[in-house]
């Protein structure tokens, strides 16, 4: 094969990598969108009612405030700030799975949903809102 076509080969397989991950963000993105238009709606209404965590059964509102709960306390003992895939995979260590076409995703919306909590900072690093340092 000529240099040429070994390049553009080499140039697509990067653009395909980058097209599937940019197709798991808008996904997830759609996913955060849909549950906050759905809030927006129930707030209209009047009503608010727990949201089941993206790609899983219903949980009860016991079992979501535990999650959350967990989630504040790893990111509390990673110095108030951690990367979202170590977040994942610490919860899935502890027995807490996210299901769906796209776990990872699903995850991000479930962040995504709690910003009273949790907030974006940048290249996948999450951040509690409200971060105590340990006291030695």
């Amino acid at each position: 094969m000529s240099n040429l076509i070994i390049e553009l080969k080499e140039k697509l397989d990067s653009r395909f990598a980058t097209f599937e991950r940019l197709k798991e963000e808008v996904e997830a993105l759609q996913r955060v969108i849909a549950i906050l238009e759905s809030e927006e709606r129930d707030s209209a209404q009047g009503t608010l009612p727990l949201k089941a965590l993206p790609g899983r059964p219903s949980k009860s509102p016991k079992e979501l405030t535990a999650i959350v709960k967990r989630m504040a306390e790893i990111i509390n003992e990673h110095g108030g700030r951690i990367h979202r895939k170590d977040l994942f995979n610490t919860l899935r260590k502890e027995g807490i799975s996210f299901s769906g076409r796209n776990p990872m995703g699903n995850f991000s919306a479930y962040l995504s949903k709690y910003k009273q909590t949790f907030k974006p900072i940048g290249d996948g690093y999450w951040a509690l809102i409200d971060y105590h340092k340990p006291t030695v």
